[in-house]
């Protein structure tokens, strides 16, 4: 019993570390954004019942990547927000809304 544990716990060990190498191969730069953004290549990948996560949650950190090339390729960069202005008003002042 213990021994069919422990090799089914390296298999995963196996398949997750070559999923990794493999995806980090094949694209570092998505591979590098994907992890910073929570995700992991084996899990996110998983079919329902052990991954039910949508797409959209699964891969959020590559849609937001591509959705900003998307924006920069039609409209050019991003545009950076201005600060906002400094507010001199008091709390206890009366026309503070």
């Amino acid at each position: 019993m213990l021994g069919g544990v422990i090799a089914f716990a390296v298999i995963i060990l196996f398949l997750w570390g070559f999923t990794n190498l493999f995806t980090f191969l094949s694209g570092p730069r998505e591979y590098l954004l994907w992890k910073k953004g929570g995700g992991d290549p084996w899990f996110d990948t998983l079919d329902p019942p052990l991954n039910n996560d949508p797409p959209y949650v699964r891969y959020q950190e590559l849609f937001r990547e591509k959705a900003r090339l998307d924006w920069e390729a039609n409209f050019g960069p991003l545009p950076t927000p201005s600060p906002p202005p400094d507010s001199t008003k008091s709390i206890d002042d009366p026309d503070v809304l």
